[in-house]
């Protein structure tokens, strides 16, 4: 207890001491409360790795080198049953090529290395058990284009309000507990890149779950 007074004794003669020096300080409380909470989850820790590749074996066509596909699962678990939607936020929007559903991978020299897309299928992914495909939003869940076959996840940097949600057969996405997914990662190194020396690919995006 004395440890706590004196904790607060400190502060109070802190604050005060400001104060004399400022007419006014403003402290500002933000957050939101939601009923229901839902956890991401992506396997072996988001990372999709390519290892070492030579340029000479990748496949190309006019404007890039193709990449090798990549997989990882990808699974939201709620308490109860939520609506929610996938965003994306790239975080390596520098070195993008400014397209909704792709994401950049860092850059080499002061050059874009390239892009990826996220996509999936319908065979590929279950809400609550079931087989479910994707729906989109362009507006942050006031309207929603779907169900979709084959669906990517949204850049956010470059389309402010893309969401990815999940359905059976409605547009818009039905309250559920769980989402199984497998992702597919395609990666595409452009052509114009000078690759002069040893490449790092950094690509790295943030999956964020909005509350509808």
């Amino acid at each position: 207890m004395k440890k706590t007074h004196f904790w607060l004794a400190c502060t109070l003669l802190s604050l005060t001491s400001v104060q004399s020096q400022a007419s006014t300080a403003e402290l500002t409380v933000e957050g939101t409360i939601v009923p229901n909470a839902c956890l991401p989850t992506l396997d072996g820790g988001g990372r999709v790795d390519y290892g070492v590749l030579a340029v000479g074996d990748l496949r190309e066509n006019q404007d890039y080198y193709i990449l090798p596909e990549k997989q990882i699962n990808f699974a939201i678990t709620c308490n109860s049953p939520t609506l929610f939607a996938v965003k994306t936020t790239d975080n390596r929007y520098d070195s993008s090529l400014t397209e909704s559903t792709r994401f950049g991978l860092g850059q080499h020299e002061g050059q874009s290395i390239g892009n990826y897309g996220v996509g999936s299928a319908t065979s590929r992914t279950q809400l609550d058990g079931q087989p479910a495909q994707g729906t989109t939003s362009t507006d942050n869940g006031q309207n929603w284009n779907g169900p979709r076959q084959i669906f990517w996840l949204g850049n956010t940097s470059v389309e402010p309000g893309y969401l990815l949600a999940y359905t059976h057969t409605t547009a818009a996405p039905p309250p559920a507990t769980s989402l199984n997914s497998n992702l597919l990662v395609y990666s595409f190194i452009d052509k114009r890149l000078n690759i002069n020396s040893d490449v790092r690919i950094d690509g790295s995006a943030t999956l964020e779950i909005v509350y509808l």
